[in-house]
C-alpha cells in the first residue's frame, strides 16, 4: 500500500521539489545533515565571510526554539577571484581557461569555544570536503571515459579542490533559434545517456547545469549531486517517479528543462483531487517536441536512450552536427595541466599554500575520532 502511495504521489513531490530548488541550493544541504538553522551572509566591515547558525538563546522571550548561536567564518584566500559561492563549495579564478572548485574551507573555532561550537566546525568541515569527494570521484570516472558535451576536468587529484576547464554561461535572455536548441537538447540527452551508461545519475539537471563552449556547442556540468542509479531518492530536489535514483531521475528533468527552454518560464505543475499530475499546457510549435516533455514527465521511456531517439526523429537535426565539443579548443588538456601547475607552484612561492585552510586527510580523520563522528558520512561512491 505505502509503495502505492508513493507511486501515485512521486510526480507531485518532485514538482514541489522543483521549484524549491533555489531556496534548497542556499540551506538545504547544511540543514539536511544538521539540525541547526544555517544561513549566509554578505561580506560586512568586521564580519568577513562569516556563515551563521542564528538562533535565540534558551530564555530569549522573543525565541521559538533552544538553541545555541554559532558562527562559521570561511578561510580568507589571497589575491583569488570569486566566481561562485555556493552551499559547499567556491569557484575561484585560475586563468582565463581553468577555474578551481573547492570545498568551502572555515576558520577552526578558538580555544574559548564550547565543545558544541567545535563538534559543529568539525561536522561541517567534513561533510564539505565529502561532497566534493562526491564530485571528484564522478569526474575522475568522466576523465577516463569523457564526452564531448560533459564539462572537461583539467585536473581532480589536489587537496584543495577538483581543476575544471572554463566554458560560458548560459544565458536564460539570450537562447538561439529553436533549430539549434533542439540540437542542444539531443546532445544533453546523449550525454545523460553517457553518464548513466557508466552507472551514474546527475540529479540535478537544470539551466544552471547547462554551460556553452567556444563553438555554442552546450556543456553539461555541476556534478555535485551526483548519485550511484539505485540510491535512494532523498537529497535531489529534482526527482523522478521513484524512491529510487534512476534514468528517469534525469529524464524528467530534462523534461522539465526543454519545457523552460521553450515557454521561458518553468513548468507550474499540479495535483488534482484525485493524486493526478496536473500538466501545464505545452505549446513548443512542434507537436513532436510537445510529446517528448509530456513523455518525460509522465514517464513514458523506458531508458534515457528511447528519449534520445525520440529528439533525434525530429528533422531539423543533421547527423554531421553532432558534438562538436572539444574540436578546436584553445588549449589542449595537457597545456591546462602545465598552467594549473605553474599557478601552484607560484600560490606556494608568494602565500606558502594554494589556498589557505586545506586539511590533510591525518587531520579530518583526527577531527572525526575527537567527536565521535562518521568520516564517511555523505560519501555517495
Amino acid at each position: 500500500m505505502l509503495s502505492y502511495l508513493w507511486r501515485l504521489f512521486s510526480p507531485a513531490l518532485t514538482a514541489l521539489r522543483y521549484f524549491g530548488y533555489l531556496s534548497y541550493r542556499a540551506f538545504g544541504f547544511l540543514s539536511h545533515i544538521f539540525p541547526l538553522s544555517i544561513g549566509s551572509h554578505p561580506p560586512q566591515s568586521g564580519k568577513l565571510d562569516d556563515l551563521e547558525a542564528a538562533s535565540h538563546p534558551a530564555g530569549d522571550d522573543t525565541s521559538t526554539s533552544h538553541c545555541e548561536t554559532y558562527t562559521l567564518q570561511l578561510h580568507p584566500q589571497h589575491d583569488l577571484e570569486v566566481i561562485e559561492i555556493g552551499s559547499s563549495f567556491q569557484i575561484y579564478e585560475v586563468n582565463d581557461d581553468i577555474f578551481l572548485k573547492s570545498p568551502l574551507f572555515y576558520v577552526p573555532p578558538g580555544n574559548n569555544a564550547s565543545e558544541r561550537a567545535q563538534q559543529h566546525y568539525a561536522s561541517n568541515t567534513l561533510f564539505q570536503m565529502n561532497q566534493l569527494q562526491n564530485e571528484r570521484t564522478v569526474l575522475q570516472l568522466l576523465q577516463n571515459q569523457p564526452h564531448p558535451n560533459i564539462i572537461e576536468s583539467i585536473d581532480t587529484h589536489y587537496p584543495e579542490g577538483i581543476y575544471l576547464r572554463k566554458y560560458h554561461p548560459l544565458s536564460e535572455d539570450k537562447l538561439p533559434p529553436q533549430r539549434q536548441r533542439i540540437r542542444w537538447y539531443r546532445d544533453l540527452t546523449h550525454a545523460l545517456c553517457h553518464i548513466h551508461s557508466l552507472g551514474v545519475v546527475h540529479a540535478d539537471v537544470r539551466m544552471d547545469s547547462i554551460s556553452l563552449d567556444d563553438h555554442d556547442c552546450v556543456i553539461l556540468s555541476d556534478f555535485g549531486a551526483s548519485s550511484p542509479i539505485g540510491a535512494p531518492n532523498d537529497v535531489s530536489p529534482i526527482s523522478g517517479p521513484s524512491p529510487t535514483l534512476s534514468e528517469k531521475t534525469d529524464i524528467f528533468a530534462m523534461g522539465s528543462l526543454i519545457y523552460q527552454m521553450e515557454h521561458g518560464v518553468k513548468p507550474e505543475l499540479s495535483v488534482d483531487s484525485h493524486g493526478m499530475l496536473v500538466l501545464p499546457s505545452i505549446h513548443t510549435g512542434r507537436p513532436m517536441l510537445d510529446s517528448i516533455i509530456r513523455d518525460a514527465w509522465l514517464g513514458g521511456y523506458g531508458c534515457t536512450k528511447e528519449m534520445l531517439q525520440r529528439i533525434e526523429a525530429i528533422d531539423t537535426i543533421g547527423d554531421d552536427d553532432f558534438a562538436q565539443g572539444r574540436q578546436g579548443q584553445s588549449f589542449s588538456t595537457r597545456e591546462l595541466r602545465s598552467r594549473v601547475r605553474e599557478w601552484r607552484d607560484g600560490r606556494e612561492d608568494r602565500f606558502g599554500s594554494v589556498l589557505d585552510g586545506v586539511l590533510s586527510e591525518d587531520h579530518l580523520q583526527s577531527l572525526a575520532d575527537r567527536y565521535g563522528l562518521d568520516r564517511g558520512a555523505g560519501l555517495r561512491f
